[in-house]
């Protein structure tokens, strides 16, 4: 009987000690959106994008059980976007993990494809119109309104060679694709010596490429808990910048992929103009900035990529 009734206490404790911390977890978050609630800069900014966000046709969402791998460009802009955002302050990190983030991806979708007999129909489609990349802005650009121009330049130069890292077991091999990319943007000036945790950045792709290919509807709703997962939690940022990164992928980097594409560019020049001309940090504003170049690029080097299912 004492031994059910310390089992019984001790999992109460248990449970407790649980609830207590998810409800610690919930306040933090709820402060920190507090803290950009009072932030009258950070308000402003979001409340103008918001605004033009109206001004502008956003595609409809991408939906249905059996989406195709061009069809999924919208989670591969959303996921190098992210990967970018967070590897910010890493400098020429962020361009090399953002477009290790969307060469893999393209990758794990063909591993799938090539899995699944049905799905991988495909025949060329002429090339479009569509722009592949630009700069923000096309004047006095610095490095960091390059880096969505440059993530797609190196995307086309290893393109041809048709490589694959990812095994018949679906196993990637994230050194040998950064190798890759970082080679590639030597050719640019982009500095080969990037201080950043390798093994963290790898394992959080690891974490969402698989989970995202899976995604049978495209919603913000069913791709956040994805992107801010457990893994996420591993890079130690606060609960302040958390909340930030959320509300620029949300309210930018989503819209940014769903924006027609002929609208694109124009949206994008007068998202970035916005962001330059706010008050907000230079540190949020670089990573605001970071995010939107290589979401914009991204939609647009997609898009340039279109295929049809064949009949």
């Amino acid at each position: 009987m004492r031994k059910k009734f310390l089992l019984f206490l001790i999992t109460i404790s248990f449970l407790t000690i649980i609830f207590t911390s998810s409800c610690e977890k919930n306040e933090d978050i709820n402060i920190s959106q507090e803290q950009i609630l009072s932030d009258p800069e950070l308000t402003k900014l979001f409340s103008s994008i918001d605004s033009l966000n109206t001004v502008y046709t956003l595609k409809s969402s991408t939906r249905g059980a059996l989406l195709d791998k061009w069809t999924r460009r919208v989670m591969c802009g959303l996921f190098d976007a992210c990967v970018g955002g967070l590897t910010a302050e890493t400098g020429p990190g962020a361009l090399v993990f953002s477009t290790v983030a969307s060469g893999l991806y393209d990758d794990y979708l063909d591993y799938i494809m090539r899995r699944i007999p049905q799905k991988s129909r495909y025949s060329s489609r002429s090339e479009t119109s569509v722009s592949k990349k630009i700069v923000f802005p096309i004047e006095s650009a610095t490095f960091v309104d390059s880096i969505g121009f440059y993530h797609n330049t190196i995307l086309e130069d290893i393109q041809p060679k048709m490589l694959s890292v990812i095994d018949n077991n679906g196993n990637i091999n994230y050194a040998g694709y950064y190798n890759e990319v970082l080679a590639a943007s030597k050719k640019y000036g982009i500095s080969d010596s990037i201080e950043a945790n390798n093994t963290l950045v790898f394992c959080y792709i690891e974490s969402i490429i698989r989970p995202l290919a899976q995604i049978d509807e495209v919603n913000i709703d069913s791709i956040m808990p994805i992107l801010f997962n457990e893994t996420y939690n591993d890079f130690h940022f606060n609960n302040f910048k958390t909340t930030v990164l959320r509300n620029i992928f949300e309210q930018i980097v989503y819209n940014d992929l769903c924006m027609d594409v002929n609208q694109l560019i124009d949206y994008g020049i007068e998202v970035n103009n916005m962001i330059l001309t706010s008050n907000v940090s230079d540190d949020i504003k670089n990573i605001m900035r970071i995010t939107h170049s290589i979401a914009v690029n991204s939609s647009l080097y997609w898009n340039s990529k279109l295929y049809e299912i064949s009949d």
